[in-house]
């Protein structure tokens, strides 16, 4: 294992890594005594956007050093092509033909075989398809000639067609025959392929063989990834799927197939339909699944806003002190507060920074405040309906209280208002020391609902007189206010009302 591959480890995958290899390492110890461990399908099962093909890549890396043979398939790389099981092959080929030394290669078998079938059994639908469409619409005799000559694919001539032989005779001789070809190459083309993957199968056999018994710098078992396979197209994921499970079962071979299950099994339906049991065809292919835990909130704040870089360019000002927070950048934790407030899933958090994102491409002149986004993109999140009623102005005036507003809108159960957001108390007589101290989020959100229903041209911003008007619609203390107006003091200020921030939030949430 190597720390260097895993510098940017922010969900704390590492130690899930180390404990997966400990895992198969001491299960191909005990195939000496039990076959069946010898072989294995892990499904490693995590919703989009957690990191996976980051595990998955830095993982592989860890086995490459520690000595075993390692197989990196990204599937949504090559779901251009219409054969997943040649691409598939081809890789494994490319990566064990180290080691390979002269055992038969199966890859070039394999590709002949899919080459002759396509001549013929690609076309074949569509031409009899053609056929019976230009025949609805009429076609000369002349015309049906040329087309049964470059449907049949042969130079032969094709005789001319009497006046008295029925349009209706010719298509069914030419369709007839068509069908007749395609079966028999297909046929062929069947047995090539079960040739193929019986002698792919061996090989593997052979090889891990080899390295078992003289090929001291490297140990078994060989580890297969597959990765992305919820990306791709549903038919290619699921026929690859198809494909090369009749490859698994090879001892001292595991496949590590990592996925969205939940998506996966959307491919599924797509592919056989809504009512077809998904999750009972899936496992048919993977003998265990493991399953990424949720990280921490904290940790995934981090996490999302390196992934967008949402921490390099100070568009987002945030009331909370980063000496307290021990963040260079205190928005991360105010993320992770407000994510926890609304009780986002991860998916949820990722498509909140996405339209951050939006906004910070769109408006690159002027600078935000990031706790009054965060409500109201994650109030858009939770509750359309409730956003667009907050932007109209019902149910959220001057007096009225946040969980009142979230009542009328069914969100009591998705709001978690224990959430507390930390601070410095006001200094003591002697200013010796400063204590911290804790403010519900819901103060904090209701604090900047409060602002935006204010000119901000029209406050004063003197530290000696603060308005009567702020001090009388909001109960925090006097040092929290001046810290929200002393944004607009800093040498780079959002110059812009709070008012204008949901028109922006609605604009960002056209982006999908």
């Amino acid at each position: 294992m190597t720390e260097q591959t895993w510098t940017n480890d922010q969900l704390g995958r590492q130690a899930e890594s180390q404990a997966l290899t400990n895992y198969f390492i001491n299960r191909f110890a005990a195939a000496e005594s039990n076959d069946e461990y010898g072989k294995i399908v892990l499904n490693i099962n995590a919703e989009w956007g957690l990191g996976k093909t980051f595990f998955l890549t830095n993982w592989a890396k860890d086995l490459e050093v520690d000595g075993f043979p390692v197989v990196y398939f990204d599937a949504w790389q090559n779901d251009f092509s219409d054969e997943p099981l040649l691409g598939f092959i081809h890789e494994v080929d490319t990566s064990l033909k180290p080691y390979l030394n002269n055992s038969p290669n199966a890859l070039k078998l394999l590709q002949n075989t899919v080459e002759s079938g396509k001549k013929l059994i690609k076309p074949s639908l569509p031409i009899l398809l053609s056929i019976l469409i230009k025949k609805s619409l009429g076609l000369s005799q002349k015309e049906l000639q040329q087309l049964i000559r470059e449907m049949d694919n042969s130079d032969e001539d094709i005789e001319p067609l009497e006046e008295n032989i029925a349009v209706d005779n010719t298509l069914a001789q030419s369709v007839a025959t068509i069908v007749e070809k395609a079966s028999a190459e297909r046929l062929k083309e069947h047995k090539n392929i079960k040739s193929s993957i019986l002698t792919f199968r061996k090989n593997l056999t052979q090889l891990t063989n080899y390295i078992d018994q003289k090929l001291t710098s490297k140990s078994l078992p060989i580890f297969v990834f597959v990765d992305e396979l919820d990306r791709c197209r549903p038919n290619y994921a699921i026929e690859l799927l198809e494909n090369i499970k009749h490859l698994f079962g090879v001892r001292g071979v595991y496949f590590i197939v990592a996925t969205d299950s939940k998506q996966l099994g959307h491919s599924v339906r797509a592919v056989y339909g809504n009512k077809f049991d998904s999750e009972k065809y899936l496992k048919r292919f993977f003998d265990q699944e493991y399953t990424f835990l949720n990280p921490d909130t904290l940790n995934f704040s981090k996490f999302l806003f390196n992934k967008f870089k949402l921490d390099t360019d100070g568009t987002f000002f945030s009331p909370l002190n980063d000496l307290i927070y021990a963040y260079d950048d205190p928005g991360i934790p105010l993320f992770s507060l407000f994510s926890s407030y609304f009780r986002l899933s991860l998916r949820d958090q990722e498509q909140v920074c996405s339209m951050l994102n939006a906004i910070r491409f769109s408006h690159q002149d002027k600078k935000f405040h990031l706790g009054y986004l965060l409500f109201l993109i994650m109030l858009r999140q939770v509750s359309n309906k409730a956003f667009e009623a907050y932007v109209r102005g019902d149910g959220m005036r001057r007096n009225s209280s946040l969980s009142s507003f979230y009542t009328s809108y069914g969100l009591q159960d998705k709001i978690d208002a224990r959430i507390n957001f930390r601070t410095y108390a006001t200094n003591t007589p002697f200013n010796r020391e400063k204590k911290i101290e804790e403010i519900s989020l819901e103060k904090i959100i209701d604090a900047y609902i409060k602002f935006s229903m204010i000119d901000i041209l029209e406050i004063n911003i003197d530290r000696g007189r603060k308005t009567d008007d702020l001090l009388e619609i909001h109960e925090i203390r006097q040092e929290l206010i001046a810290e929200f107006l002393s944004s607009y003091r800093k040498e780079d200020p959002p110059k812009h009302n709070l008012s204008i921030y949901p028109s922006i939030v609605k604009q960002a949430g056209q982006f999908s």
